[in-house]
């Protein structure tokens, strides 16, 4: 339910396309009902790159693009995207999975959640 949601909100306000590396089933799931509704998915070969275009595509249509990243090591990778794009206030939204859940399942976390965020500039940093 929520990844239709996403994708139907990033097709009335988003710039129309995504980036990022395609992974697990979540990210799938994504990058197929974006599509249904229109959304373009380019895949990239780097999660920095992906921030970056998504950051560009912001710039350059005045929506915020999107990028979209794996758990772990994809959502490390994209973390210098970010920071650049936060530096030069490009707009972007970074997607990623849900840590602590599999499809099907509520969500299960454990340990405390931390948001880093300058107000009104760029993406939350988080942690669950």
């Amino acid at each position: 339910m929520a990844i239709r949601t996403l994708a139907k909100a990033m097709a009335e306000r988003g710039p129309g396309h995504a980036f990022g590396v395609p992974g697990s089933g979540q990210s799938l799931e994504l990058i197929d009902a974006m599509s249904g509704h229109g959304v373009a998915f380019h895949s990239v070969h780097h999660e920095g790159a992906a921030a970056i275009m998504a950051g560009t595509t912001g710039r350059l249509s005045g929506r915020a693009g999107m990028a979209i990243a794996i758990k772990g090591p994809g959502l490390a990778n994209m973390v210098g995207g970010m920071a650049a794009c936060t530096y030069e206030n490009l707009p972007m939204l970074a997607v990623t999975e849900a840590y602590g859940r599999t499809p099907g399942q509520g969500a299960q976390t454990s340990g405390s959640g931390r948001a880093i965020r300058r107000r009104g500039q760029g993406p939350a940093l988080s942690r669950r």
